[in-house]
């Protein structure tokens, strides 16, 4: 799956399947301009986000409130990757072990940090994991 936004919190409900390595590439514009007056059917001129030297966090919570976290993907860790900065291609990547003890649903946003310390949400939503039939393990 691929997913083009700008650089602002964007709305995306997630279905994983329990069990199924579940992956998504994401391409980070940054809005330079409006071209016209501003209303809705404007176009806005646009340009890849650069995201060298950026840090990516997602956490996944049964609720917003929630304290703990049933998953947290890093750049660190290997969940969020920078597969092309310069062109602003991150992809989330979510392993079938981790999709296996992923049960119901609950909320979860996805943050950039720049090197300059500015903070980004990009994405927001609900997950939903839904049950599976067929075992490997």
């Amino acid at each position: 799956m691929v997913l083009t936004i700008k650089s602002l919190a964007q709305d995306l409900n997630l279905e994983i399947d329990r069990g199924g390595t579940w992956r998504y590439e994401i391409f980070l514009l940054d809005p330079v301009e409006t071209i016209g007056e501003g209303t809705e059917d404007d176009l806005e001129a646009v340009s890849p986000l650069n995201v060298e030297g950026w840090s990516f966090y997602a956490d996944f919570k049964r609720s917003r409130n929630q304290p703990e976290s049933v998953l947290s993907l890093t750049s660190e860790n290997g969940g969020l990757e920078v597969l092309n900065a310069s062109e602003g291609r991150l992809q989330v990547l979510i392993e079938h072990s981790q999709t296996s003890l992923m049960v119901g649903e609950g909320v979860y946003d996805l943050l950039g940090i720049s090197p300059e310390g500015d903070r980004r949400y990009l994405l927001k939503g609900t997950w939903l994991v839904n049950p599976t039939v067929t075992r490997t393990d």
